[in-house]
């Protein structure tokens, strides 16, 4: 990111750069949107990247019970995950994703669950909060014991 602030973009330049709103100030002159990803796809013009969208578990579970119910039908699975993709307004490729996960979840494909995902990112946070401790209470009795060293004056 460094080597477009030091000089003019042009059009060879990426395709899309994904700038935050401290660049966009510094780069234009002020932020279009804080807070929300700009995205330069010309040399002169930003334009608003809208925000992920997040679906309700329970249009998850209902659109993957719909996929492996047509999964056997004409066009296979790629076809019907575009045709309910349509029908529930959700993209193709999100379906298929949640299809696969929906198969880890319930064990027919070997890979991390869920759940496993979730307990795995709780012990890590937990272990980097012992970690801190332990150091900062390596640093005191390192402290307090320097302390118990030196001659006290009465």
């Amino acid at each position: 990111m460094a080597e477009f602030r030091d000089r003019p973009l042009a059009a060879q330049d990426f395709p899309y750069v994904f700038l935050d709103a401290t660049y966009c100030k510094a780069r234009v002159g002020h932020c279009l949107a804080p807070g929300l990803m700009e995205v330069l796809d010309h040399p002169k013009r930003l334009r608003i990247m809208p925000a992920m969208k997040k679906y309700p578990p329970e249009l998850k579970e209902r659109a993957v019970r719909l996929l492996l119910a047509a999964r056997g039908d004409v066009g296979g699975a790629r076809g019907a995950s575009s045709r309910i993709g349509q029908q529930l307004g959700i993209p193709a490729d999100t379906l298929r994703k949640w299809l696969l996960r929906a198969g880890i979840d319930t064990g027919a494909r070997p890979d991390t669950t869920t759940e496993d995902a979730a307990r795995l990112l709780e012990l890590e946070r937990e272990n980097r909060e012992l970690r801190r401790a332990n150091a900062i209470l390596r640093s005191a009795s390192a402290f307090f014991a320097a302390e118990l060293d030196r001659p006290s004056i009465r």
